[in-house]
């Protein structure tokens, strides 16, 4: 063996030879990535905010000559690709300097996504007046086993159609994917192409409204576009959902962990979301599921960067099987620091994430420390597991039946004898269903903590908090209740 075989340094080249491999096989490989229809159409989004685009408009569309060609067009307004930047812009695995802001990170999700669902992709650009067009054709490459990209565009009338639209709207790139192989993966057998493909835009929609909510509500001078109409940020959270007893309960809180010597703060968020049964706005609340994952595959850790939801679902051995019905009530928000992406495992594809075992033990060890999860059994100390758990088990079913509780009989207009014979007795109304009645709420040594201190000015007290403080959340979870008694 040779004495530089373990060396990371370059070694002469009577001792290397050159790595091939074969196009048409790594193509297959390429088309065949895991990506879901609305993965894809995200990752070609992140290379529109990345362009510092203001307007992204995303459509899909069946070119004129066939009703079973459906094709995907994506179109931005941001930097533009140069015909010198083309092929750096095509390569897999391009390596430059990216800004930590950016919601790209390896420099193949456009190329992968791309194939995974088109054979054909074609990219069309305007910079300083100046057009460049580049094509991967995956049947090209396949039937030559080269690997080339073609410097024209399909020709096809979905082409031309969207060549107008771009040149109308004075739009700066265009992403066009034909030839949609990836179809498979959204066929239904008993439906036509038309049929499911309107199924999976509806759970795109809601995908791309839950991947891009937080960046869509700070980025606010960007308009994101999908199918005519403007994405809705769709928070996975339901914050809205303000009840004082039944609401969502949120606890933020730092989670640090070693990070190649040095020690890294990540912002995390345990969340306990309502019961199916006592959601106050239904319709938000269902919207959430309505995407690619179900209810009971919602629960679990929400992973972020940038602000960008990378990964959804799953508890990553944490609290057992992700379809554990019982678990279903619980989320836990990740912040990923951008500078560590590879560290806590994003994989290249940005469809999977692997978090380092000694990071999930500290969420975990967090997690199982006993406080007052709202007034969730009376605002009794538990775990959070603990919580979500007793909420499922049972304030829906307490809420369930009140809302089944008789209403009140109106009074007879006559009266009516009792079965046993005897005089006419008249019969008393029915009460009328129950109400959670308000118990006092006492102060803990804990909430007098929180209290920085009060300044009586005129007619209004200004008091101070420490939100760092144990007690916090069951203080404002009085104050919001208290506020909500006086309107």
């Amino acid at each position: 063996m040779s004495e530089n075989s373990n060396k990371s340094e370059p070694v002469s080249s009577e001792e290397t030879e050159k790595w091939d491999s074969d196009p048409a096989g790594m193509m297959e490989y390429y088309k065949n990535q895991p990506y879901t229809l609305g993965q894809s159409i995200a990752d070609i989004i992140d290379n529109s905010y990345d362009a510092n685009a203001t307007k992204i408009d995303v459509k899909i569309g069946f070119d004129p000559s066939s009703d079973d060609k459906p094709y995907i067009v994506i179109m931005d307004n941001g930097d533009g690709i140069s015909e010198d930047e083309m092929k750096n812009a095509l390569r897999l695995g391009v390596q430059r300097n990216r800004s930590e802001t950016e919601l790209g990170v390896f420099g193949i999700g456009m190329k992968l996504s791309s194939l995974a669902q088109a054979n054909e992709v074609t990219i069309y650009s305007k910079k300083q007046g100046k057009v460049a067009v580049r094509r991967i054709s995956a049947s090209y490459i396949a039937q030559n086993n080269v690997a080339e990209v073609l410097k024209f565009h399909s020709g096809s009338q979905a082409f031309e159609i969207n060549e107008n639209r771009f040149i109308d709207g004075e739009w700066s790139t265009m992403i066009l994917l034909e030839d949609l192989h990836g179809a498979r993966r959204f066929m239904s057998m008993n439906k036509s192409l038309q049929d499911s493909l309107t199924g999976e835009i509806k759970k795109i929609k809601t995908h791309l409204g839950l991947t891009f909510q937080r960046v869509i509500e700070e980025r606010t001078n960007v308009e994101l576009v999908f199918n005519g109409k403007k994405v809705q940020p769709i928070d996975p959270f339901m914050p809205w959902e303000n009840n004082p007893y039944y609401g969502t309960i949120q606890e933020n809180r730092i989670v640090t962990t070693e990070i190649e010597g040095e020690s890294v703060d990540v912002k995390i968020r345990f969340v306990i979301i309502p019961h199916t049964n006592n959601f106050d706005n239904s319709k938000s609340c269902k919207s959430v599921n309505q995407g690619y994952k179900k209810a009971n595959d919602m629960q679990g850790l929400y992973l972020y960067r940038n602000s960008r939801l990378i990964q959804y679902g799953g508890w990553h051995n944490m609290y057992g099987d992700t379809t554990e019905e019982h678990n279903k009530l619980g989320k836990i928000l990740i912040d990923l620091p951008s500078e560590y992406s590879k560290q806590f495992g994003l994989n290249p594809t940005k469809s999977e994430i692997k978090l380092p075992l000694k990071f999930l033990e500290r969420v975990k060890a967090l997690g199982d420390e006993e406080k007052a999860w709202g007034d969730i059994k009376r605002a009794k100390k538990m775990t959070f597991s603990q919580a979500f758990d007793y909420r499922y088990r049972n304030e829906g079913k307490k809420k369930k039946k009140l809302a089944s509780a008789p209403a009140p009989s109106p009074a007879p207009s006559q009266p009516t004898a009792p079965t046993g014979g005897g005089a006419p007795q008249p019969t008393a109304p029915a009460p009328p269903a129950p109400s959670r009645p308000r118990r006092q709420q006492t102060i803990s040594n804990t909430v007098k903590q929180v209290v920085v201190s009060i300044d009586e000015t005129g007619d209004e007290t200004v008091i101070k908090l420490d939100k760092n403080r144990d007690g916090y959340e069951d203080l404002m979870t009085k104050l919001r209740m208290w506020q909500i008694d006086r309107s």
